[in-house]
């Protein structure tokens, strides 16, 4: 889903219980990032007036109220604002556990943020091992980050900075079954 359908009812819509895989390439935010924001939150697209349920911000506990079968999600938000890494240490595992909660086992996540040009090599290197080699998780993330080390935009990208803050919460080990 992108720019106007990217939002939170045409994420409802469209991709609940639909997908075994889902991507979000989008920012997150950490709990009060805005004010009163009390929770991590992915940043959709606003929709119309004054819907609560689809003002642009998809956070935990909405994610958690979902009844997903993906068996895999990446989320390759990056937060771009101040960065406290006592709060992404909470705000990040929460996201996660959202999503666990919600039916979906493993999370992609990163550390800290991500550059764009890795961030969708390293993703889209991961989900084709997830589907074609039939691999665990954390054995696809790992695949691909020697996939980008092996071959960078230019040498300064094999410096950790770039492909380390990509990490597997929750089951890594388990390849994503047929749903």
């Amino acid at each position: 889903l992108l720019r106007d359908r990217a939002s939170e009812g045409g994420f409802r819509r469209e991709l609940v219980g639909s997908y075994r895989y889902l991507s979000f390439a989008t920012h997150g935010l950490m709990r009060d990032d805005i004010e009163a924001l009390a929770e991590p939150a992915l940043v959709l697209t606003p929709g119309p007036g004054d819907d609560p349920t689809n003002d642009g911000l998809l956070t935990a506990s909405e994610i958690a109220d979902l009844n997903l079968q993906a068996r895999f999600v990446a989320l390759s938000a990056c937060n771009t604002a101040n960065f406290d890494q006592s709060q992404i240490a909470q705000d990040l595992p929460a996201l996660a556990s959202a999503f666990a909660v919600a039916g979906t086992p493993a999370v992609l996540a990163t550390l800290w943020p991500v550059n764009s040009e890795t961030g969708r090599r390293v993703v889209a290197s991961t989900f084709e091992a997830l589907h074609a080699a039939g691999a665990a998780p954390a054995d696809a993330l790992a695949a691909a980050q020697r996939a980008f080390l092996a071959d960078p935009p230019a040498p300064a990208y094999r410096h950790p900075r770039f492909w380390a803050p990509f990490v597997i919460l929750g089951d890594g080990a388990s390849p994503p079954a047929d749903v």
